[in-house]
């Protein structure tokens, strides 16, 4: 699951620094990088840290480089929704932002909608400081090549938005911080447009995507439809397969200099980017044809003369394989397939011949 286009992420280092200077003073490499790497650790291995507003140090830390890092990854979902045409019509999108934080995910919206479009946001978050530089930036967003921001922040609980109806309700690298997501699917019913879409992303760690995947089978069991990653509506496989696994998404990511500067000095990965998601609807529209398409939901499993993938399809949890030898034009496809692509195969087989036709869908 890879956007088809990326923003200029270099064009936003300047404004990033002059805003990073404005709200915190200016900081050195040095400085920066010691900021990212405690503020790691707080995301990866002490979460409950994470209640309550955050310093300066840290908000300095995500607005230079956490915020355009993770920018891309909301890019993923809302570009399968761009290629079904199922993102928001018209030239303003209501938009309410749950965790809203500096503004990451309504970025991605604003670069998904383009030039010459409103997005009309609602922003909650609980640390006022976040919200603060999220304001600063907002007023920048078309000289960064994207659609007009106009922004109202709210200082609250995700669990108490403000009434209105929304195009696109986001939760961003949120839930998992605040509150279970469950106990919001009533109050995001009540306030989604009919033909609107509530994307949801989370970090692509175990105690974060569970909680995700059982949101997912909670929105179904309520009357949602699942639009992605899922290419069907049956419980999700991987929860009942046991508590080691997790279901995320992942691409390759050049970082522009910059961020790869920071993230050497902090001793941070530079390339892949690694993410959960879900995209819920009302409307009962869906991305894939469930009777072909399966999501590919492991990494590559290469060894001697074989290579295999584990696929989440309406049948639930396989594992396909292609030997060497079968290698072919029309199954070329399964050699470029990685975690959370999505693959229409043709016939039930486990394993791959070289007449067995494979498509990697776009």
């Amino acid at each position: 699951m890879r956007p088809r286009r990326l923003p200029d992420l270099e064009a936003w280092a300047p404004v990033l620094e002059e805003v990073g200077a404005a709200c915190f003073g200016a900081a050195s490499v040095a400085k920066l990088a010691e900021d990212l790497r405690a503020l790691s650790v707080r995301y990866t291995r002490t979460r409950d840290e994470l209640t309550g507003p955050m310093g300066r140090d840290a908000l300095r830390a995500r607005l230079r480089f956490f915020l355009p890092r993770d920018l891309p990854k909301a890019l993923a979902p809302l570009d399968e929704l761009a290629r079904a045409g199922a993102l928001p019509e018209g030239d303003t999108w209501r938009v309410l932002d749950l965790g809203a934080g500096l503004g990451t995910t309504t970025f991605g919206a604003a670069f998904a909608a383009g030039p010459g479009r409103t997005l009309q946001v609602d922003a909650l978050d609980h640390d006022p400081g976040a919200l603060e530089v999220f304001a600063r930036l907002a007023p920048r967003a078309e000289e960064l090549g994207l659609a007009r921001v106009r922004l109202r922040t709210h200082v609250a609980d995700l669990a108490a938005p403000p009434r209105g109806t929304y195009d696109l309700i986001l939760a961003g690298l949120a839930l998992n911080e605040n509150t279970s997501g469950e106990a919001l699917l009533a109050g995001w019913a009540e306030r989604l447009d009919p033909h609107g879409s509530v994307l949801v992303l989370e970090p692509a760690l175990r105690e974060t995507t569970r909680p995700l995947m059982a949101l997912r089978d909670a929105a179904v069991a309520a009357g949602w439809t699942v639009f992605s990653p899922c290419v069907h509506a049956a419980p999700c496989p991987m929860l009942a397969a046991g508590p080691r696994d997790w279901c995320h998404q992942e691409f390759d990511f050049r970082m522009p200099d910059f961020l790869a500067e920071l993230a050497r000095a902090a001793g941070l990965r530079e390339r892949r980017l690694t993410f959960a998601s879900l995209v819920l609807r009302r409307d009962g529209r869906t991305l894939a044809d469930a009777g072909t398409d399966a999501r590919v939901v492991s990494a590559p499993l290469v060894s001697k003369g074989k290579r295999e993938l584990v696929l989440c399809d309406a049948r639930g949890l396989r594992k396909v394989r292609r030997l060497d030898r079968h290698a072919s034009v029309a199954n070329a496809d399964f050699a470029e397939a990685g975690r959370g692509d999505r693959l229409a195969i043709a016939g039930d087989d486990a394993r791959l011949g070289p007449e067995t036709e494979v498509v990697r869908r776009p």
